[in-house]
């Protein structure tokens, strides 16, 4: 069967990784990109640092001398992750790269990860493909969260699944058809998150279609401040503010209807949350986490944003 991309081994690819002071995952992650399969079109490892006093440069740099990828450090002094992602874009369109894979900080890949990102847009008529981050939690991580599964990322999906969207925890796409569109990371994400949701979300409304695959891997290492019941739920907050920021970008129409709605979805998740208490900790506590999304919606349609990311 002939290739939907025949090109896809022509494409010149990078590598992009945006982090702010996480020295030791930092120095995991870039050690990960030592141990990976590399593909002969990998031309570039872009790692963006969002520190104004560059203080990933020498973690950077020693890497830089002990691999046979060419690495780039960029630094971002304006602050928010939206900032650091848009300046991996910016680098890597202007090294003329036309492919451009992205993974966290906190992240590990699996060695055949690029070599299977790659595979995967050659075998789909797609513009972005993404797959599976598998989280790995600390050895002192609280029972309940082990027996909640309260990091566990969706179940692995049919090969080749067309998506609505993606994030930069996995992802490869084409720069061009970003380009073409005027798709850029909007700032107004910068710290609540989601700046990578809405990207995606823009990328496949103008036709860039996303496929999933299982077999390109990263893993989430857990850091023991985040396996916590108050990091969960500040995270929910903030993902409950990202929805009412990307209704109020991408979908402006019937404000009121959307208003009532959340209102709606708020009161209802009340009423769960109150008979969850009769259920267990585990059930009261992911009741309690989904309630707070819908607050992050209320705080957030009253112009109270919550905070991700500092």
């Amino acid at each position: 069967m002939d290739s939907p991309n025949p090109s896809a081994g022509k494409h010149k690819v990078a590598i992009a990784l945006c982090t702010y002071r996480r020295e030791t995952m930092l120095r995991a992650a870039l050690e990960s990109i030592g141990k990976m399969r590399k593909p002969r079109n990998l031309a570039f490892l872009i790692v963006v640092d969002n520190d104004a006093d560059q203080t990933a440069q020498t973690t950077v740099m020693r890497f830089a001398q002990s691999t046979d990828v060419e690495v780039v450090y960029q630094n971002e002094p304006k602050k928010g992750i939206a900032h650091a992602r848009q300046r991996a874009v910016d680098q890597a369109c202007m090294l003329g790269c036309s492919l451009l894979a992205f993974f966290d900080d906190d992240a590990c890949v699996d060695p055949l990860w690029l070599v299977n990102l790659l595979a995967a847009y050659a075998d789909y008529p797609c513009m972005a493909v993404t797959g599976e981050q598998k989280t790995i939690l600390p050895e002192n991580c609280p029972v309940w969260i082990k027996q909640g599964s309260f990091f566990e990322r969706k179940k692995p999906r049919d090969e080749g699944k067309i998506l609505k969207g993606a994030a930069t925890n996995n992802v490869l796409f084409n720069l061009e058809f970003a380009h073409l569109h005027g798709i850029r990371f909007d700032s107004r994400f910068n710290h609540i998150g989601g700046s990578d949701t809405d990207f995606f979300w823009r990328f496949y409304l103008k036709g860039g279609i996303i496929v999933w695959t299982n077999k390109a891997i990263v893993y989430e290492n857990i850091t023991e401040n985040r396996a916590s019941f108050k990091w969960l739920f500040n995270r929910s907050l903030a993902y409950g503010a990202r929805k009412i920021m990307h209704q109020r970008i991408n979908s402006p129409k019937h404000p009121i209807l959307f208003t009532m709605a959340i209102i709606l979805g708020f009161i209802c998740r009340t009423f769960g949350l109150i008979a969850s208490l009769f259920f267990g900790k585990i059930l009261f506590l992911r009741a309690l986490i989904q309630w707070g999304r819908s607050l992050g919606q209320i705080k957030s349609l009253l112009g109270f944003y919550t905070k991700e990311y500092a």
